[in-house]
C-alpha cells in the first residue's frame, strides 16, 4: 500500500509489491513490514475500505501460503453475486467431464467433476442451493450417459420441473425407499457382471 494509506490504517511499513486489475476489481500482492501478520491485515480491512473509499464488504484478504509475510488484497469494484448470473446452457455431454457452475470472484470458473464421486448442496434458506441443483440438473440431463432419479421429499415442490428429464420421480419417503432398494439392486448386478468380466 502506498505509504500514506498504509500509515493512515495502520500498516505502516507495508507496500504493494504488484497490482492487476482483474474481472471485478484489482488485486494487489503485499509485503507486510516485519512482525505484522495477514491477522493484522485482515483485522484492518473496515479501515481499508474507507480509506480506498469502496463499498462496504469489497476488500478480501488471503495469506500467502509460501510466505506468513505476505498476502493478497482483492477490491472487487464489482460486486459478481448481486444479480442473477445468465446461465449459459449446458457445458458437457458426458458424465467424464467436469460440470461448469459458474465463477469465482477471481473470474475462473468453477468446475465440478462427478464422475464416481458425491456432491452435497448444503447452504441457509434463500443461500442458492435450488439454483445450483438446477445447473447441475440442466448439465446432467445434456449428458447421454446419464440416467436420472430423482428424491424429493417436498411433494415434488424442487423436481417436479424436471418430470420429463427424470426416469424415477420419488415424492414420499416409502417411494424413495423403494427407489434406493432399486438403485443398490442395480450397483450390485452392476458388480456382479464386472466381477465375472474380469
Amino acid at each position: 500500500m502506498p505509504g500514506p494509506i498504509s500509515e493512515t490504517i495502520g500498516l505502516t511499513g507495508s507496500r504493494v509489491m504488484s497490482a492487476v486489475v482483474d474481472t471485478w476489481g484489482w488485486r494487489a500482492r503485499m509485503k507486510l513490514r516485519p512482525g505484522q501478520s495477514v491477522a493484522d491485515v485482515v483485522a484492518k480491512v473496515p479501515a481499508i475500505e474507507s480509506a480506498l473509499g469502496t463499498r462496504l464488504g469489497a476488500v478480501r484478504v488471503e495469506a500467502d501460503p509460501a510466505h506468513a509475510g505476505r498476502c493478497t488484497m482483492r477490491v472487487l469494484a464489482v460486486d459478481p453475486y448481486a444479480g442473477a448470473i445468465a446461465w449459459p446452457g449446458p457445458t458437457t455431454r458426458t458424465l467424464a467431464d467436469p460440470l461448469e457452475l459458474g465463477v469465482f470472484e477471481a473470474g475462473t470458473t468453477v468446475r465440478l467433476p462427478l464422475l464416481r464421486r458425491h456432491a452435497l448442496i448444503g447452504g441457509t434458506t434463500d443461500s442458492g442451493r435450488s439454483g445450483v441443483l438446477n445447473v447441475v440438473l440442466g448439465n446432467l440431463v445434456a449428458c447421454a450417459d446419464v440416467v436420472l432419479w430423482g428424491i424429493d421429499l417436498k411433494g415434488g415442490m424442487e423436481l417436479r420441473p424436471w418430470t420429463s428429464c427424470l426416469a424415477r420421480l420419488a415424492t414420499t419417503p416409502d417411494e424413495a425407499t423403494q427407489m434406493l432398494a432399486d438403485a443398490v439392486a442395480i450397483l450390485e448386478a452392476r458388480a456382479h457382471v464386472s466381477s465375472r468380466d474380469t
